[in-house]
C-alpha cells in the first residue's frame, strides 16, 4: 500500500515515513509530534498552522494567558486565533480593544473600559447572572 492509498497528509507525517505498511497494526499514518488525526491532517490542541517545513508539524499557539478566556491558552488550529476575553484583541490576546486599557489576568473582561459607567453595568449584569445561576443550583441542591 502506498502513501497515496491511505491519504496521509504530507505536512503531518514524520520525515522518512515509509508508507502505511510501515506502521503498527491498527495505525494508518505516523504523525509528527504536534499533529493528530487518522491521516495526520490536524494540529493538536494548543498548536496551529500545519506546515510541511515544521519538523513538529504545527506551531505553538502562544496565547497570552492574561488575555485568554478562562486562562486556557487554546487557539483555532487553522488561523491561530486564541480565545480572548471580551475586551481583548489580537491573535494572541495580547492587546486591549479600543476604548479599554490595563490588561489584567484578574479582570474577567481583560481590560478596563474608559467608559466606566458602561463597564460597571456589564460587570453588574455578569455578577447578577452568576449569582442567579448559583441560587438556582443551591435551590436544586436543597430540594434533593
Amino acid at each position: 500500500m502506498s502513501c497515496e492509498d491511505c491519504n496521509c497528509h504530507p505536512a503531518g507525517v514524520v520525515a522518512g515515513f515509509a508508507g502505511c505498511g510501515s506502521v503498527p497494526a491498527g495505525e494508518l499514518c505516523q504523525c509528527k509530534e504536534r499533529v493528530q488525526g487518522r491521516i495526520c491532517n490536524k494540529c493538536k490542541p494548543l498548536y496551529w498552522n500545519l506546515n510541511p517545513t515544521n519538523p513538529d508539524g504545527c506551531e505553538e499557539c502562544n496565547c497570552n494567558k492574561t488575555g485568554v478566556l478562562g486562562g486556557i491558552a487554546v487557539c483555532d488550529t487553522d488561523n491561530g486565533q486564541c480565545v480572548c476575553k471580551p475586551s481583548v484583541i489580537a491573535r494572541g490576546c495580547s492587546e486591549c480593544a479600543d476604548g479599554t486599557y490595563n490588561l489584567r489576568e484578574d479582570n474577567l473582561f481583560g481590560c478596563i473600559g474608559t467608559n466606566v459607567y458602561y463597564y460597571n453595568i456589564i460587570l453588574l449584569l455578569y455578577y447578577y447572572s452568576f449569582i442567579n445561576k448559583n441560587i438556582k443550583l443551591m435551590n436544586n441542591y436543597i430540594r434533593n
